[in-house]
């Protein structure tokens, strides 16, 4: 079959998945002024019960906040937090991602936008009793919805997702994603791990043409695809062909035709070639938000040393990696009689 087009498929596939400089940006919350929120369109109609949060600094004993569900005012596009849909008590005691069970539940209905958001409670939080939230996270560049906006002096929109909003049938409204304490991790020859990647099994056969990335270029670097402990593409990505200095940048490279069968375990990795590093970005959510990413169920994050045993624990991270794919081929539906191929699919 004549392919007529290519398809991207992994994490680094997904528009946003960056390989900018990790600068993180919080909410402070220790004043009257300071609050978060995130404004998501339902993609659905039906119930919102849960609220999600990244709680990076806690200072002194914090007094409660509110958190809730708010209209969107129609003429200005912005959150309005005298009319709550849900809103209740928020004590925060501790540091890390966090749900909350709304004791009143928010019936949504599609294509309506609506905020999620934490703002002060009773007791106004102070410099010496008071939380950082997540606001941003630049590996994570989207759409319109969701976007996350904070209040210092006024409302500042940032298009990353430092919120997060659940359906009660578990279905992610918006995402949780957020970054740990930095966004990337720094991968060289003398690194530990000095090998990372992702461990997947594509959910059709489908001819690999080629690999990229999207990361933070340092120094030169490797992209491998492995099968078991084959080494099937190892590609040197040499910085001076690369551009030549610091910086952001997607490499992507062609290769000799390579069939990879459907539900087969494959690995897809950046790999340190010299002593100098780069850095390896990637969208940190967790295990209640990452179904929002496309394909996440067929990927987990894969890491070793010097060669050793893979470690495959699954960190939810959606990483800049992807393939190249032709000639895909499907199952076919039930009762059509066959299997179909596509020879490109997007």
């Amino acid at each position: 079959m004549t392919s007529v087009g290519l398809t991207r498929w992994g994490p680094g596939s997904l528009n946003g998945v960056t390989g900018g400089e990790a600068t993180l940006a919080s909410s402070t919350m220790n004043d009257l002024d300071n609050k978060t929120a995130l404004y998501f369109q339902a993609a659905k109609s039906g119930t919102i019960d849960r609220i999600g949060y990244h709680c990076v600094t806690r200072t002194g004993t914090p007094p409660a906040f509110k958190i809730g569900i708010y209209p969107v005012l129609v003429t200005t596009g912005v959150i309005d937090l005298t009319s709550p849909l849900s809103e209740q008590s928020l004590t925060i005691t501790a540091t890390g991602i966090a749900w909350v069970t709304l004791t009143t539940t928010v019936t949504v209905t599609e294509g309506v936008v609506y905020a999620a958001a934490i703002s002060p409670g009773a007791t106004i939080p102070d410099a010496a009793n008071s939380v950082q939230i997540i606001a941003s996270c630049p590996a994570l560049t989207l759409t319109r919805y969701p976007r996350a906006t904070y209040w210092t002096t006024s409302w500042t929109g940032v298009d990353v997702y430092g919120l997060g909003v659940l359906y009660s049938d578990g279905t992610v409204a918006a995402p949780l994603a957020v970054s740990s304490s930095a966004n990337y991790t720094t991968i060289g020859l003398n690194t530990t791990p000095d090998e990372i990647g992702i461990k997947f099994q594509l959910p059709f056969t489908a001819t690999c043409v080629g690999i990229g990335i999207n990361y933070y270029q340092q120094a030169d670097m490797r992209l491998k695809l492995y099968s078991g402990a084959t080494e099937l593409i190892s590609y040197l990505i040499d910085i001076s062909n690369h551009g030549g200095t610091v910086g952001g940048i997607t490499v992507e490279a062609r290769v000799a035709p390579i069939i990879l069968t459907a539900d087969t375990d494959y690995r897809l990795t950046l790999a340190g070639e010299v002593s100098g590093t780069s850095r390896y970005p990637f969208i940190q959510t967790d295990a209640t938000s990452m179904p929002w990413f496309p394909g996440s169920d067929r990927y987990t994050n894969t890491q070793r040393v010097n060669g050793g045993t893979w470690d495959d624990t699954n960190l939810y991270k959606v990483s800049g990696l992807y393939l190249l794919l032709s000639d895909i081929t499907l199952p076919a539906a039930s009762g059509s009689g066959g299997v179909k191929k596509w020879a490109s699919m997007g």
